[in-house]
């Protein structure tokens, strides 16, 4: 199947779907994809900017390769877009949890807000010391 993908990205080259369906077909595989389909992920990112689900998918791709200020660099847009829910009692995420469960389009999981990953990859970076 991927090198039906590879045809498509060929006829097709700046067609983000191709790019991230590539991407994740190694994904699906529970593999870290190989370079070439982290680039052709980014690549999708940069011609789709407004899609944050790209963006969030990259970001993941950096955390996994251990590449945090990259991954912070790439989900910090989006994060300062989200609103913010820190003052959000416990009865209050529940309530919205529930209700986000019961719009969430078929197919898709709850993941953690781009906020939330910021954050915890922020936590991440100041808890690994600096190389030189």
């Amino acid at each position: 199947a991927r090198q039906l993908m590879v045809r498509a990205n060929q006829l097709t080259p700046n067609d983000p779907l191709i790019l991230q369906a590539y991407y994740d077909s190694y994904a699906a595989q529970g593999v870290l994809p190989p370079d070439a389909a982290q680039n052709a992920l980014y690549t999708a990112m940069e011609l789709a900017p407004s899609d944050d689900e790209l963006r969030y998918k990259v970001a993941r791709d950096f955390e996994q390769r251990r590449m945090i200020p990259e991954a912070i660099a790439i989900i910090r847009p989006v994060a300062y877009r989200l609103p913010n829910r820190d003052a959000e009692t416990e009865a209050q995420r529940r309530r919205r949890e529930s209700r986000e469960d019961r719009n969430r389009q078929a197919g898709r999981e709850r993941r953690e807000t781009a906020r939330e990953m910021l954050t915890r990859l922020e936590a991440a970076a100041a808890a690994t010391p600096a190389t030189q």
